[in-house]
Protein backbone atom coordinates (compact mmCIF):
# COMPACT_ATOMS: atom_id res chain seq x y z
CA UNK A 1 0.00 0.00 0.00
CA UNK A 2 1.41 3.36 -1.08
CA UNK A 3 2.41 5.62 2.67
CA UNK A 4 4.00 8.22 2.68
CA UNK A 5 5.61 9.75 6.43
CA UNK A 6 5.77 13.07 7.61
CA UNK A 7 8.80 15.02 7.41
CA UNK A 8 8.49 16.25 11.16
CA UNK A 9 8.15 13.04 12.62
CA UNK A 10 9.80 9.73 13.46
CA UNK A 11 9.09 6.36 11.37
CA UNK A 12 5.87 4.81 11.28
CA UNK A 13 4.27 6.90 14.45
CA UNK A 14 4.03 9.85 11.95
CA UNK A 15 2.44 8.12 8.82
CA UNK A 16 -0.04 9.27 6.64
CA UNK A 17 -2.47 7.46 4.81
CA UNK A 18 -3.32 8.81 1.47
CA UNK A 19 -6.23 10.85 1.16
CA UNK A 20 -7.92 8.22 -1.55
CA UNK A 21 -7.69 5.59 1.39
CA UNK A 22 -9.45 7.19 4.62
CA UNK A 23 -10.30 5.29 7.91
CA UNK A 24 -8.73 2.60 10.08
CA UNK A 25 -11.16 0.06 8.08
CA UNK A 26 -10.55 0.56 4.56
CA UNK A 27 -6.58 0.71 5.44
CA UNK A 28 -7.13 -3.06 6.96
CA UNK A 29 -8.78 -4.42 4.02
CA UNK A 30 -7.13 -2.70 1.02
CA UNK A 31 -4.01 -4.18 1.99
CA UNK A 32 -5.25 -7.64 2.93
CA UNK A 33 -6.64 -7.78 -0.86
CA UNK A 34 -4.14 -5.89 -3.07
CA UNK A 35 -0.94 -5.34 -1.78
CA UNK A 36 2.35 -6.94 -2.59
CA UNK A 37 3.55 -9.70 -0.06
CA UNK A 38 6.64 -10.69 -1.21
CA UNK A 39 9.83 -9.70 -2.74
CA UNK A 40 10.88 -12.32 -4.84
CA UNK A 41 9.47 -15.98 -5.28
CA UNK A 42 6.92 -17.43 -3.30
CA UNK A 43 7.58 -18.42 0.05
CA UNK A 44 7.89 -22.10 0.73
CA UNK A 45 6.67 -23.86 3.92
CA UNK A 46 7.43 -27.21 5.52
CA UNK A 47 4.91 -28.05 8.25
CA UNK A 48 5.07 -29.45 11.50
CA UNK A 49 2.33 -30.65 13.58
CA UNK A 50 2.22 -30.66 17.41
CA UNK A 51 0.40 -32.57 19.77
CA UNK A 52 -0.78 -30.42 22.41
CA UNK A 53 -0.94 -31.44 26.38
CA UNK A 54 -4.78 -31.96 26.33
CA UNK A 55 -4.09 -34.89 23.23
CA UNK A 56 -5.33 -31.87 20.21
CA UNK A 57 -2.69 -30.68 17.30
CA UNK A 58 -2.02 -27.50 16.33
CA UNK A 59 0.39 -26.54 13.31
CA UNK A 60 3.53 -24.89 12.84
CA UNK A 61 4.64 -23.98 9.22
CA UNK A 62 8.51 -23.06 9.23
CA UNK A 63 9.75 -21.25 6.51
CA UNK A 64 11.89 -23.49 4.03
CA UNK A 65 15.18 -20.96 2.81
CA UNK A 66 17.31 -24.24 2.24
CA UNK A 67 19.17 -23.92 5.29
CA UNK A 68 19.08 -26.75 8.08
CA UNK A 69 17.40 -26.37 11.20
CA UNK A 70 20.16 -26.49 13.40
CA UNK A 71 21.99 -23.57 12.17
CA UNK A 72 22.44 -21.24 14.78
CA UNK A 73 20.71 -17.38 13.73
CA UNK A 74 17.59 -15.20 14.75
CA UNK A 75 14.39 -17.10 14.44
CA UNK A 76 11.22 -14.86 14.27
CA UNK A 77 7.99 -16.37 15.89
CA UNK A 78 4.77 -14.62 13.90
CA UNK A 79 1.36 -15.44 15.40
CA UNK A 80 -1.69 -14.70 13.19
CA UNK A 81 -4.68 -12.51 13.82
CA UNK A 82 -8.28 -13.37 14.00
CA UNK A 83 -9.15 -15.96 11.67
CA UNK A 84 -5.60 -15.89 9.78
CA UNK A 85 -2.61 -18.11 8.93
CA UNK A 86 0.87 -18.41 7.59
CA UNK A 87 -0.76 -17.23 4.41
CA UNK A 88 -2.29 -14.07 5.68
CA UNK A 89 -0.31 -10.84 3.71
CA UNK A 90 1.15 -9.79 6.71
CA UNK A 91 2.37 -12.97 7.90
CA UNK A 92 3.79 -13.43 4.58
CA UNK A 93 5.54 -10.21 4.42
CA UNK A 94 7.10 -10.59 8.01
CA UNK A 95 8.27 -14.21 6.86
CA UNK A 96 9.98 -12.17 3.47
CA UNK A 97 11.79 -9.95 5.57
CA UNK A 98 13.23 -12.77 7.89
CA UNK A 99 14.15 -14.70 4.55
CA UNK A 100 15.78 -11.17 2.90
CA UNK A 101 17.83 -11.16 6.83
CA UNK A 102 18.57 -14.72 6.77
CA UNK A 103 16.99 -15.73 9.68
CA UNK A 104 14.92 -18.47 10.66
CA UNK A 105 10.92 -17.98 11.05
CA UNK A 106 8.24 -20.04 12.28
CA UNK A 107 4.73 -19.59 12.11
CA UNK A 108 1.91 -21.52 14.35
CA UNK A 109 -1.13 -21.39 13.88
CA UNK A 110 -4.12 -21.14 16.24
CA UNK A 111 -6.61 -23.89 16.63
CA UNK A 112 -8.85 -24.20 13.40
CA UNK A 113 -6.49 -22.32 11.48
CA UNK A 114 -4.76 -24.34 9.46
CA UNK A 115 -7.21 -25.95 7.21
CA UNK A 116 -8.03 -28.63 9.11
CA UNK A 117 -10.97 -29.26 12.06
CA UNK A 118 -8.87 -29.68 15.53
CA UNK A 119 -9.70 -33.03 17.35
CA UNK A 120 -10.58 -31.11 20.89
CA UNK A 121 -13.52 -28.74 21.81
CA UNK A 122 -10.98 -25.98 22.53
CA UNK A 123 -10.86 -22.85 21.03
CA UNK A 124 -8.43 -19.53 21.05
CA UNK A 125 -9.17 -16.05 21.85
CA UNK A 126 -7.20 -13.10 22.25
CA UNK A 127 -6.46 -13.71 26.08
CA UNK A 128 -5.35 -17.55 25.57
CA UNK A 129 -1.70 -16.87 26.31
CA UNK A 130 -1.00 -20.67 27.87
CA UNK A 131 -0.71 -22.01 24.69
CA UNK A 132 1.36 -18.92 23.34
CA UNK A 133 3.57 -20.06 26.29
CA UNK A 134 3.77 -23.51 25.52
CA UNK A 135 4.31 -22.76 21.82
CA UNK A 136 7.32 -20.40 22.63
CA UNK A 137 8.86 -22.79 25.18
CA UNK A 138 8.92 -25.55 22.76
CA UNK A 139 10.30 -23.21 19.99
CA UNK A 140 13.23 -21.87 22.59
CA UNK A 141 13.89 -25.84 23.04
CA UNK A 142 14.51 -26.56 19.72
CA UNK A 143 16.48 -23.51 18.32
CA UNK A 144 19.93 -22.28 18.90
CA UNK A 145 20.15 -18.59 18.47
CA UNK A 146 18.10 -14.96 19.35
CA UNK A 147 14.12 -15.80 19.46
CA UNK A 148 11.72 -12.92 18.67
CA UNK A 149 7.96 -13.26 18.68
CA UNK A 150 5.94 -10.75 16.74
CA UNK A 151 1.65 -10.65 17.56
CA UNK A 152 -0.45 -9.19 14.87
CA UNK A 153 -4.10 -7.87 16.50
CA UNK A 154 -5.39 -11.09 18.30
CA UNK A 155 -2.14 -12.58 18.19
CA UNK A 156 -0.41 -9.96 19.99
CA UNK A 157 -2.73 -9.53 22.63
CA UNK A 158 -2.25 -13.02 23.29
CA UNK A 159 1.28 -12.77 23.26
CA UNK A 160 1.43 -9.26 25.54
CA UNK A 161 -0.85 -10.95 27.60
CA UNK A 162 1.74 -13.86 27.75
CA UNK A 163 4.38 -11.74 28.39
CA UNK A 164 3.05 -9.72 31.34
CA UNK A 165 1.91 -12.76 33.07
CA UNK A 166 5.49 -14.49 32.29
CA UNK A 167 7.14 -11.18 33.67
CA UNK A 168 10.86 -12.07 33.98
CA UNK A 169 10.36 -15.33 33.45
CA UNK A 170 9.33 -14.68 29.68
CA UNK A 171 13.39 -13.99 28.91
CA UNK A 172 13.60 -17.62 28.93
CA UNK A 173 11.75 -18.22 25.53
CA UNK A 174 12.30 -15.10 24.14
CA UNK A 175 14.54 -12.31 23.82
CA UNK A 176 12.27 -9.59 22.12
CA UNK A 177 8.07 -9.60 21.73
CA UNK A 178 5.90 -6.92 19.97
CA UNK A 179 2.59 -6.44 19.02
CA UNK A 180 0.99 -5.29 15.93
CA UNK A 181 -2.18 -3.38 15.46
CA UNK A 182 -3.72 -5.02 18.92
CA UNK A 183 -6.42 -3.75 20.37
CA UNK A 184 -5.96 -2.31 23.71
CA UNK A 185 -9.83 -1.89 25.15
CA UNK A 186 -11.63 -4.56 23.40
CA UNK A 187 -15.28 -3.47 23.70
CA UNK A 188 -14.55 -0.43 21.60
CA UNK A 189 -12.94 -2.09 19.88
CA UNK A 190 -15.93 -4.34 18.60
CA UNK A 191 -18.33 -1.70 18.15
CA UNK A 192 -16.50 0.55 16.09
CA UNK A 193 -16.18 -2.77 13.64
CA UNK A 194 -20.15 -3.57 14.26
CA UNK A 195 -21.01 0.35 13.33
CA UNK A 196 -22.75 0.38 10.04
CA UNK A 197 -21.06 2.41 7.54
CA UNK A 198 -19.52 0.86 4.03
CA UNK A 199 -15.99 -0.07 5.26
CA UNK A 200 -17.02 -1.15 9.08
CA UNK A 201 -19.85 -2.93 7.58
CA UNK A 202 -17.82 -5.25 5.11
CA UNK A 203 -14.92 -5.48 7.24
CA UNK A 204 -16.97 -6.87 10.52
CA UNK A 205 -19.41 -9.07 8.55
CA UNK A 206 -15.89 -10.57 6.92
CA UNK A 207 -14.67 -11.17 10.92
CA UNK A 208 -18.02 -12.79 11.36
CA UNK A 209 -18.61 -15.28 8.68
CA UNK A 210 -14.95 -16.53 8.92
CA UNK A 211 -14.89 -16.89 12.38
CA UNK A 212 -18.47 -18.49 12.38
CA UNK A 213 -17.60 -21.60 10.08
CA UNK A 214 -14.42 -22.67 12.43
CA UNK A 215 -16.80 -23.16 15.58
CA UNK A 216 -19.80 -24.20 13.93
CA UNK A 217 -17.39 -27.59 12.98
CA UNK A 218 -15.88 -27.75 15.57
CA UNK A 219 -18.89 -28.17 17.77
CA UNK A 220 -20.21 -30.49 15.13
CA UNK A 221 -17.20 -32.55 15.54
CA UNK A 222 -16.07 -31.93 19.12
CA UNK A 223 -19.64 -30.93 21.24
CA UNK A 224 -19.88 -26.99 22.05
CA UNK A 225 -17.03 -25.08 23.13
CA UNK A 226 -19.71 -23.05 26.19
CA UNK A 227 -22.11 -26.20 27.06
CA UNK A 228 -25.31 -24.47 26.49
CA UNK A 229 -24.60 -21.66 24.06
CA UNK A 230 -25.24 -22.50 20.72
CA UNK A 231 -23.20 -21.22 17.73
CA UNK A 232 -25.71 -19.70 15.14
CA UNK A 233 -24.99 -17.69 12.03
CA UNK A 234 -25.91 -18.33 8.18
Amino acid sequence: MPAKIAESGQGALSYVAPRWLPGGQLQTIWPALYSRRVHGPALPYRRERWTTPDADFVDVDYLDDGIPPGMQRPLLVVFHGLEGSSRSHYAEAFADAARERGWACALPHFRGCSGEINRAPRAYHSGDHEEIGWMLARLRSAHRGPLMAVGFSLGGNALLRWAADAGEQACRSVDAVAAVCSLWIWRQGAGRSAAVSTGRYTHACSCGRSFQKPCRNTCTASGPVCPGHAVEGP
